[in-house]
């Protein structure tokens, strides 16, 4: 590149957001993680300069030690003020700005000549080369990668107000900035001299702690102990954030999606206006009384150093955080995976006012793995990653120095880079070793959403208000519940994971979770986890960048190569460091939550190899735990191949809308047939999960109850609403079918108090708990129905065996009326709106002069319908010599009659 100049004709340029950009990996502006996310073009950012701009030169800048950064602003600090308008490229380590300030004009002042007339600027960008792209299991030590000089155009957004700073660690320049940068960055200059002399580092800014105005909120908190921390929190009016902070600046009419403005009141978790009134306090963040004993009286020390490298070799698969529990000290190890690192240490923050954070350097165990052994580290502490990353470009120096959340914590503080030492092994579990869960062919699962559920009180969070609601489950006959992701995520329905082993903690710590769990079996219902391991979040990602290393937006050594899902950036399958992550997620749930199950998202995004070596970790290990797989469409391959025990059967939804509708003319009958037998190809009745009206997929809809290209609304709307008769009788039917066909039957939360409309995560839309606690006739008659068909499924073991053949033996293609035998049962199903008394229908059946006695019937008075349509009031009749039975047949309904021996 030639010499870069800014003509003093240039006023403005315009830039059009990348698609994922900065550490936080913001790739959506509404954390939308329902939606596919629209790809949009990178932008280079000297290609954007007008044509006076052609001429700089870039060269490498003199290395000398590595660089202080006392007197920095670590990389991602920033000022902001709501009124700002205009945003522009900045350093692919850049902070997360809303959807209103992206791609608007940036006003240039004009070039201010430097360096005794030399407009020019010197600087360096590094790239690692291609060598970096390896093979699964290869590995690299850091340091060692071959580099070559390249040019390219970084994606990055810079803010455009006078009283942004640009963190004076991105740029050398020979004579500091260079015109064209000094008016991006409102006419002030980075000194490249050398900074202040060296300061002892300061307390972070805690979430829990009053922190300026209020005027400027961000997501993630600095939590930066270095030098750099003192320098950016002088002023009330600005906030210090670190570079790994995936930062969101509060805006005008932000809403609780955000939610930066209003925090989860959980233990030692309070608003930032109680923050502010009540001052500084100890963070407990629901610790039992003793471990904050523990963290207060703590002396940390590092162990010898040939007891550390040995104690790291002995525990060479742990990663984050560990508590070593063979031994009697509270020690700890602590290890990283950074390719791109050159030095790194664990910061161990304040646990109250007055302290100052300190830090351990990890040792460089070789194949980019960084650790160390801590002595005096109880659970409960404090802590986040700092790294100086080895990656260089235009736009980074080497040595910036990052602060990092752990990418295997379990437990976090939702706003900021802190993450908690934690031991599942101290849990006292009650009821894990006793429960039984059922058989899986016997399962029948409670879908819910936790937050929407059960939201969190003034003083409870979503974990604990739960199990107050777990009667209401159990009383509708369910003995397994599925909880959407628990997983830590941005966006609102829970499928966007910031970190794939951490809690949300937006619904509460992970010691509530595991309460949870333990009340779950405590009461009879097995617990399966929906885990989203497929792609990280779209919008708030703490892996994004994780180590300094973004080279062409790919989101750094956790996602490059990966690809796009539509819902956010793929992980980086071919690296045997993803996979070990991934593997951990799902057995963390397992071994650490008590989980009884997992179900996995979307696993069509994962390699096939992948799978299968997930499911053999898994069921080596857990060989009792169910393994559920959503893929579309649906493969029995999924079960015979990649070794899953179970599949969601979404088409099954889909074809009961064309059968009510009365699509397809006599095929619908050929439908039901399949529906029935859980389609062909799955060998056993357990190996499909049916929800024929409709799971979080297809109740949900962020559209405000637009279509977005699924049903988008509960069943019993799509038909009428509850208000209407037929609708109801409708989803009577077709819940009390899936009871009785093969496949394990599944239902989303509100569809058993007929709620309407649709569900999402705002107020009118989530779990409407009056329909319940105010005895609504219209819920009451639906959660009759629920628990007497789930009592019947469970009654009958033809029902639930998974071997037990589905025999039809009546087709009326005319009526749309099928029959068909499970066992000792017969099955008569009427989808239409004809309707035959004084027992006028004659059923085909297997057995001749045989009787019969009818034991359940969809239309019954307490359900919602009559009590004349039962075939006879004493509920018994018999088969002609023709093996014909006479019966009544309601509209819309189920009937099951059991064969008398």
């Amino acid at each position: 590149m030639g010499d870069l100049r800014a003509s003093a004709k240039v006023h403005s340029v315009s830039f059009a957001a990348p698609r994922c950009s900065g550490d936080s990996g913001d790739c959506s502006p509404d954390g939308d993680d329902s939606e596919p996310v629209p790809s949009q073009p990178s932008f280079s950012f000297l290609s954007a300069v007008s044509s006076g701009a052609a001429n700089s030169d870039c060269r490498p800048v003199e290395r000398g030690p590595s660089p202080s950064t006392e007197g920095k602003e670590t990389r991602g600090q920033r000022e902001h003020t709501d009124d700002e308008e205009a945003v522009a490229l900045a350093c692919h380590k850049g902070s997360l700005f809303s959807q209103e300030e992206r791609g608007l004009s940036l006003p240039l002042s004009p070039v201010e000549e430097e360096s005794g007339g030399d407009s020019g600027s010197e600087f360096k960008r590094e790239e690692v080369s291609p060598s970096l792209h390896r093979e699964p299991g290869e590995r690299v030590a850091p340091g060692k990668e071959e580099r070559e000089e390249e040019h390219g155009d970084p994606s990055a957004e810079v803010p455009s107000s006078a009283e942004h700073k640009m963190p004076s660690t991105v740029f050398q320049s020979k004579g500091g900035l260079p015109g064209f940068f000094a008016a991006l960055l409102g006419g002030k200059e980075a000194d490249g001299a050398a900074g202040p002399p060296p300061r002892p580092p300061e307390a972070p800014v805690s979430p829990f702690r009053p922190q300026g105005d209020g005027e400027t909120e961000s997501h993630e908190s600095a939590v930066s102990a270095g030098p750099s921390a003192s320098s950016s929190s002088s002023s009330p009016s600005s906030s210090s954030f670190s570079s790994s902070s995936c930062t969101a600046l509060k805006t005008r009419g932000s809403s609780e999606e955000e939610g930066w403005e209003t925090r989860v009141e959980a233990r030692g978790v309070r608003t930032r206006n109680e923050a502010q009134e009540g001052g500084p306090q100890s963070v407990s963040h629901g610790l039992e009384r003793s471990e904050e004993n523990a963290l207060e009286a703590r002396e940390t020390q590092e162990l010898e150093e040939t007891e550390s490298r040995q104690l790291l070799r002995d525990h060479g698969g742990k990663m984050g955080a560990c508590v070593l529990r063979d031994s009697d000290e509270d020690l700890c190890l602590f290890r990283l995976w950074g390719p791109h690192v050159d030095r790194c240490w664990v910061q161990l923050n304040p646990t109250k006012a007055g302290e100052s954070p300190r830090r351990f350097e990890l040792k460089n165990e070789g194949n980019a793995l960084w650790g160390t052994v801590l002595r005096g580290v109880p659970v409960g502490t404090p802590y986040e990653f700092v790294l100086h990353s080895s990656w260089n470009d235009c736009f980074a120096q080497e040595g910036d120095e990052l602060h990092r959340r752990d990418p295997y914590a379990r437990h976090t503080d939702f706003f900021s880079n802190t993450c908690y030492v934690t031991d599942a092994s101290r849990f006292p579990w009650k009821h894990l070793q006793s429960f039984d869960p059922p058989t899986w062919n016997k399962l029948i699962i409670y879908e819910l959403h936790p937050g929407t559920f059960s939201p969190a009180s003034a003083d409870r969070t979503v974990f604990e208000t739960l199990v107050d609601k777990l009667d209401h489950i159990r009383s509708l006959n369910f003995n397994a519940v599925e909880f959407l992701p628990v997983q830590e995520f941005g966006g609102e329905w829970g499928y966007n994971p910031r970190l794939l082993l951490a809690t949300h903690g937006k619904y509460g710590t992970p010691d509530q979770l595991r309460k949870l769990v333990d009340e779950c079996h405590r009461k009879g219902l097995a617990v399966i986890f929906d885990l989203v391991l497929n792609h990280g979040s779209a919008k708030l990602n703490s892996l994004w960048n994780w180590d300094g290393y973004g080279k062409d937006a790919s989101g750094g050594i956790y996602f490059e190569g990966g690809g796009e899902s539509g819902w956010g950036r793929k992980f980086s399958f071919h690296k045997r460091e993803v996979r070990d992550m991934i593997l951990a997620a799902a057995l963390c749930f397992i071994e650490e939550y008590g989980a009884d199950g997992l179900r996995l998202d979307s696993v069509h995004s994962m390699p096939w190899d992948l799978l299968q070596e997930l499911t053999h970790a898994v069921r080596s290990k857990h060989p009792s735990k169910i393994l559920i797989a959503e893929v579309t469409p649906e493969n029995p391959q999924i079960c015979n191949s990649a070794g899953f025990d179970s599949c969601w059967i979404h088409s099954a939804y889909y074809d009961a809308i064309k059968v009510t509708r009365g699509q397809d003319g006599n095929h619908h009958l050929d439908m039901l047939r399949a529906m029935i037998d859980v389609h062909r190809g799955f060998r056993m009745s357990h190996q499909g999960v049916n929800s024929l009206l409709g799971s979080h997929d297809q109740a949900g809809n962020k559209q405000g109850g637009h279509t977005d290209g699924r049903a988008g609304r509960y069943f019993v709307d799509l038909f009428g609403g509850r208000n209407n008769w037929h609708s109801r009788a409708q989803c009577r039917m077709w819940y009390s079918l899936q009871a009785v066909c093969r496949g394990l039957p599944m239902m989303f939360m509100g569809t058993e108090t007929h709620q309407d409309k649709w569900w999402n995560v705002d107020e009118q839309h989530k779990m409407n708990w009056n329909f319940v606690e105010n005895h609504d006739p219209l819920a009451k008659q639906m959660m009759n129905l629920v628990a007497a068909a789930n009592k019947l499924r469970l009654s009958f073991p033809s029902l639930t065996d998974d071997h037990a053949p589905v025999r039809f033996c009546h087709l009326d293609y005319q009526n749309r009326v099928l029959g068909f035998v499970r066992g000792s049962l017969l099955v008569v199903l009427n989808c239409s709106e004809s309707q035959w008394e004084g027992r006028d229908y004659e059923v085909q059946t297997d057995s001749v002069n045989r009787k019969f006695k009818q034991v359940f019937n969809s239309q019954a008075a307490e359900f919602g319908g009559w009590e004349e349509s039962w075939s006879s009031a004493d509920r018994t009749l018999s088969s002609s010599v023709h093996a014909r039975l006479p019966v009544n047949l309601p509209k819309w309904s189920v009937t099951v009659y059991e064969r008398q021996e």
